[in-house]
């Protein structure tokens, strides 16, 4: 079966390409007052994937990775034998 893959980017009225990161299915937010996006025009989107591979391959997304990552996560409660 086929895996359906969410729309990475979306592009304004003005013609401007807004990308976003994902990790899975959840959207990085890149900066500290939560913008998610990075705008850019059409001539540029090589040059911003090329920076983006290069900042994660430098770890600089591992702190956004790590909170995105952890967001949701389930808490495993164990279940004493008596009530088994």
């Amino acid at each position: 079966m086929p895996k359906r893959l969410k729309r990475w980017w979306s592009q304004s009225a003005t013609g401007a390409t807004h990308l976003t990161i994902r990790y899975g299915s959840k959207v990085l937010a890149l900066s500290k007052d939560g913008k998610n996006a990075i705008q850019c025009q059409d001539g540029e989107i090589a040059g911003i994937l090329a920076k983006v591979r290069d900042a994660v391959a430098n770890g600089e997304l591992d702190d956004h990775l790590k909170n995105v990552s952890q967001f949701g996560a389930k808490i495993a409660k164990s279940v004493p034998k008596s009530q088994v």
